[in-house]
């Protein structure tokens, strides 16, 4: 009888037990402009309730939360707790963090500005005028924008203290929607699925239904969410090296 007890209690998910809380994954931000934390562990998620909303654009690095408002933006610790916030123009925001998760730059697709992080508030950076579709820091005074130029994608790295170009680099092969992570990871569709392009050239595919439209953000510190913007429909890729896969959410409850 104790052995058969004994087992049934290795059945049980750890954190069905009240002591023990789920890992957690990051937060969403769904099509109706609300943020939910999500936790669990691969394949068996669990969706919290709202804990924000009228959000325009939002990520997460596991350290910082960035949220978007038609007006202003707020950062907010793991603790759940607003550390500093700005005005903001209007539209939707490009986020780029740290490696340390803090965050670093933003870019505001419809004013083409950016935003800089300096550890305590974002302070004005330079114009810059390229139709940006994903950015990401490289160090305090550096960044990479992904760039459209026609039909084609370009890597531009840019001094974040002048706005010149450092240098720059075709893409070929890629098309937006691209999502770029602070290890220098590129994520992107290959028209059968997800292609996690590493810094060191190398790529991890990984086969997926993606729909025709669809937009990537930073979900946590090892996941991206991927949003159908047709149907609102929300999955799940995990970016960790060795562990690399893609999800479907489940459904978010209003």
């Amino acid at each position: 009888m104790k052995i058969l007890i004994g087992l049934a209690l290795i059945s049980i998910p750890m954190w069905a037990q009240h002591a023990i809380a789920p890992p957690e994954v990051g937060f969403l931000v769904d099509s109706h402009a609300n943020s939910y934390s999500v936790k669990g562990v691969a394949g068996n998620f669990v969706i919290g309730h709202a804990a924000g909303t009228g959000i325009i654009s939002g990520a997460f690095s596991g350290s910082f939360r960035l949220l978007k408002s038609d007006s202003e933006i707020h950062v907010i610790n793991q603790a759940g707790r607003i550390v500093a916030r700005t005005d903001a123009p209007a539209g939707p925001a490009l986020f780029a963090f740290s490696p340390d998760g803090s965050p670093a730059v933003v870019y505001f697709p419809k004013s083409k500005t950016l935003r800089i992080w300096d550890g305590r508030e974002f302070r004005p950076g330079p114009e810059f005028g390229e139709d940006v579709v994903a950015i990401r820091s490289v160090s305090a005074t550096l960044a990479e924008f992904t760039v459209q130029r026609g039909g084609e994608l370009w890597m531009l790295r840019v001094d974040l203290r002048s706005g010149a170009t450092v240098s720059q680099a075709a893409l070929p092969g890629i098309a937006a929607p691209v999502l770029m992570l602070s290890d220098g990871t590129l994520v992107y569709s290959n028209g059968h699925g997800v292609v996690l392009r590493r810094l060191d050239g190398s790529e991890k595919k990984i086969a997926a239904h993606l729909p025709a439209e669809f937009a990537l953000s930073q979900m946590g510190s090892e996941w991206v969410q991927i949003t159908d913007l047709a149907a609102g429909r929300l999955s799940a890729l995990n970016v960790q090296l060795g562990h690399e896969a893609y999800y479907l959410l489940p459904e978010v409850r209003q």
